[in-house]
């Protein structure tokens, strides 16, 4: 585990059931590790405390997992295989395959009431998160959808595409309620900050952005050489980590009205 502030590792969580995990998610105002074994097991971590509080198998699961994910509450995760470019949404207290979502697209957000899909590239496509029920589709998006966000216990969805915007769209309706044009370039992936106030954007013409939520205003832009291709705000939501792929970047911004690279 690395610190925050400055960098340095302060804890190795060893995996006893296996020499190396083969994916990883974090949710941070829960501080739970959600990691995919390579013996095909999920365990939730409890950052502090040993050993994982939940293990299950994904019995049935095709074994090639890229990514998974951990809802913002911690009672499910979804796990994608590019095999068969669809999610496994299973239930974390009962270690149950609950359903499954065909041509995800690679992109998967949820909350405890709705899921984000992406079976084509350009629409998104919103899902009831109990049952996986498709409830409408997200038109407006004139390329590839990248990334997706629903910030928890809120009505809206926030996604980001290739061509340089963001959309803010009403749930369940699916009502277009903002467009703002984030990068000038295409955007690669979003981050909200852990009281669900502030929305990171990073992309690809270098520039990382951050948007006050409830009123979808820009309040800060950070400029750096290289693109971030994903980011992650810390628990106390002032420091965002950004990845290019070949690095980490750390980004502190304490009263998010200046950003500043450290």
């Amino acid at each position: 585990m690395v610190n925050w502030d400055t960098g340095q590792v302060n804890r190795t969580i060893r995996l006893d059931s296996l020499p190396q995990a083969s994916a990883l998610a974090y949710q941070p105002r829960l501080r739970d590790l959600a990691v995919r074994t390579r013996d095909g097991a999920v365990e939730i971590w409890r950052l502090g405390g040993d050993p994982p509080r939940r293990r299950f198998q994904l019995a049935g699961q095709a074994p090639d997992v890229a990514w998974i994910s951990l809802s913002p509450d911690g009672a499910m995760v979804a796990v994608y295989s590019p095999e068969t470019h669809g999610c496994a949404f299973w239930a974390v207290d009962e270690g149950a395959r609950r359903f499954d979502v065909a041509n995800t697209g690679g992109v998967v957000a949820m909350n405890s009431r709705f899921i984000v899909s992406v079976p084509t590239w350009e629409t998104p496509r919103i899902l009831e998160a109990r049952t996986g029920r498709h409830l409408v589709d997200l038109v407006g998006h004139k390329e590839r959808v990248s990334d997706a966000v629903l910030p928890d216990g809120s009505s809206t969805a926030v996604t980001a595409s290739w061509d340089g915007t963001l959309r803010f769209w009403e749930l369940p309706s699916g009502r277009c309620l903002a467009v703002r044009r984030s990068q000038r370039q295409g955007i690669y992936g979003l981050a909200v900050s852990p009281d669900q106030q502030t929305l990171a954007a990073v992309g690809q013409d270098g520039t990382t952005r951050f948007w006050h939520l409830p009123s979808r205003r820009e309040t800060v832009r950070w400029i750096e050489r290289v693109p971030l291709w994903r980011a992650w705000f810390a628990p106390d939501g002032n420091t965002l980590l950004g990845s290019t792929g070949q690095q980490l970047i750390l980004v502190r911004a304490p009263s998010l009205t200046d950003g500043v690279a450290f």
